[in-house]
C-alpha cells in the first residue's frame, strides 16, 4: 500500500463528481423543518417553518400555516431565498381538496 491520496475508489468519484451508476453527484444540501398540528373545532392547523441550505450558496427560509377541514386544506407559505443576487420573497396560497 502507498501512502498519500488515491485517486481510485469512491474518492476518485467524488473528484470526478460522477456518482457509482454513471450519473452526477447531487450537490450537498441541508433541510430543516418544524411543525406542530394544533386540534381546532372541525380540523387541524399546522404552523410550520422551514430552512434549506445547498452547497452552491442558496438559503431558503419558510414561514406558514396550514388548515384542514375534513378533505379540504388550505395553506398559505411566505419564502425568502437568498443566493448571489438580491433576495426574493414569494407568497403562495395553496388549496387542496381530497376525493
Amino acid at each position: 500500500a502507498g501512502l498519500g491520496a488515491s485517486g481510485g475508489g469512491a474518492f476518485g468519484l467524488w473528484e470526478r463528481e460522477v456518482s457509482p451508476d454513471g450519473g452526477s453527484v447531487p450537490e450537498p444540501r441541508l433541510e430543516a423543518r418544524m411543525e406542530y398540528g394544533l386540534a381546532v373545532p372541525q380540523g387541524l392547523l399546522t404552523p410550520y417553518w422551514g430552512f434549506a441550505m445547498t452547497g452552491v450558496g442558496e438559503r431558503r427560509y419558510r414561514l406558514g400555516v396550514r388548515r384542514e377541514i375534513g378533505t379540504l386544506t388550505v395553506g398559505l407559505q411566505g419564502e425568502r431565498v437568498q443566493a448571489d443576487g438580491p433576495a426574493e420573497q414569494r407568497f403562495t396560497l395553496e388549496g387542496r381538496i381530497g376525493f
